[in-house]
């Protein structure tokens, strides 16, 4: 299993921005993919891959698109959460093309 950190396109919770999700096999960093949040499921953009954690994750359900996001706009989208004092989600879900399920 590789462990990846996931930005949910969601708001999950007011403090979180970021969830630990395990594949069988390796994605490259901003990969657009479907994972569960909760109940329910979202989009969600590859932040980083990680150390295998010592808690129990979700597999990431499967991948939307084969071409990851550029480099530059995982920054942009960074930029702009800090900027506006905004949640990560909230940036995700004005970034990506509202029709991408």
């Amino acid at each position: 299993m590789i462990y990846y950190l996931v930005a949910p396109n969601k708001v999950f919770r007011a403090g979180g921005s970021v969830l630990t999700y395990h594949f069988d096999r390796e994605l490259a960093v901003g990969m657009i993919v479907e994972i569960e949040v909760g109940k329910q499921k979202a989009l969600g953009v590859i932040i980083q891959q990680v150390a295998p954690p010592e808690f129990k994750t979700k597999p990431i359900l499967r991948t939307v698109l084969d071409t990851p996001l550029p480099p530059h706009l995982l920054k942009v989208a960074d930029f702009l959460g800090d900027y506006y004092a905004t949640h990560t989600a909230v940036v995700w879900q004005t970034i990506l093309p509202a029709g991408l399920k």
